[in-house]
């Protein structure tokens, strides 16, 4: 039997051939490369793609659009496997005389795994677990119970909601990227997979770098599905998400021309500053509020940035744009 270090050398080819056996064309294999590497590089040999893990090749699978995609991609997984020396991994390509497998064989929940970086935090790896539809159809009538009916645009999708109670359980910090974690998630996840990859004029996948800057009404939205997430998780109070929200809005109204600042100190705040305000006696919502009420913070973060901008010539604001910290009302 073949060494480890042999197989790995053996499958240091191009993927060219077993793709067209497969019938995974270039454009289907772009979409494949971008999952598999969360956008930072491609899959350029059989070893990269052979030696995946099985789970999130399972987790790629579910990404895709049409059981035909997923037939392609998963023998393609198997051809490349059987190149580097694997068992074949799909159910539908293993041995004919096989008609039972062991589940304690199978990495556990690995159907129902989602990536951090696709729902969640764009820079973040890993992956969390699926809730049952179940569970998730509970909380949605629970809060439809306590608001009465919501647009359903604005109720976080059982993926949104999943991957939040994964860090609440697990007592971490409750962030989420709002420029992935918003309205109308299934629309985003299109657009990104239509606009981010392309073949360039060699027939090559090239990944276009997308940067924006989170405009303050998408903001607003997105942090309303964020807010009822954690409502339904029992994280807090709506009135503790709105005193935050309402302080952000106050900052936007009043440096208009500076809302990336704004956003930055958002960012700040809920990534790295918001578990201070997080006592065992509390809960998130009482840190929202704790947060919002954070005076020094907000003049060290915003007002001061502004006034040093705008002492610069950055951005010629407007007089109502600059008004005097200290006549901001917080």
């Amino acid at each position: 039997m073949a060494t480890l270090e042999e197989r790995i050398a053996a499958a240091q080819v191009d993927t060219a051939e077993l793709r067209a056996r497969a019938r995974v064309d270039d454009a289907l294999w772009a979409t494949v490369s971008a999952n598999i590497t969360n956008g930072e590089g491609q899959l350029e040999t059989i070893a990269d793609f052979g030696f995946c893990h099985p789970a999130d090749i399972d987790t790629c699978l579910h990404s895709l659009r049409s059981s035909l995609e997923r037939a392609r991609v998963g023998l393609l997984f198997d051809l490349c496997r059987g190149v580097c020396g694997l068992p074949p991994a799909m159910i539908t390509t293993g041995d004919a005389d096989v008609v039972q497998h062991d589940e304690n064989l199978v990495p556990e929940n690995s159907a129902k795994r989602r990536k951090v970086s696709h729902y969640l935090d764009p820079v973040m790896d890993g992956s969390f677990v699926m809730m049952d539809a179940a569970d998730y159809d509970r909380y949605v009538t629970e809060l439809q119970t306590r608001f009465g009916e919501i647009d359903d645009d604005n109720v976080p999708t059982r993926e949104q909601l999943s991957g939040l109670k994964s860090r609440v359980d697990a007592g971490e910090v409750p962030y989420v990227d709002l420029s992935v974690f918003t309205a109308n998630q299934r629309e985003r996840l299109k657009s990104v997979r239509m606009s981010v990859w392309g073949l360039d004029e060699d027939g090559e996948a090239k990944r276009r770098v997308v940067s924006r800057c989170l405009p303050y009404l998408e903001w607003t939205v997105n942090f309303r599905v964020y807010s009822l997430g954690m409502i339904m998780l029992g994280c807090g109070k709506h009135a503790d998400f709105l005193k935050y929200s309402d302080m952000i809005g106050k900052l936007y109204r009043t440096y208009p021309q500076y809302w990336p600042q704004v956003l930055a100190a958002d960012e700040n705040m809920r990534v790295g500053r918001l578990s201070r305000y997080k006592q065992t006696s509390n809960n998130w919502g009482d840190a929202y509020v704790k947060a919002a009420t954070d005076s020094a913070y907000w003049l060290e973060k915003v007002d001061r940035v502004v006034f040093q901008l705008a002492n610069a010539g950055a951005g010629a604001p407007s007089k109502e744009s600059v008004a005097k910290p200290k006549e901001r009302a917080l």
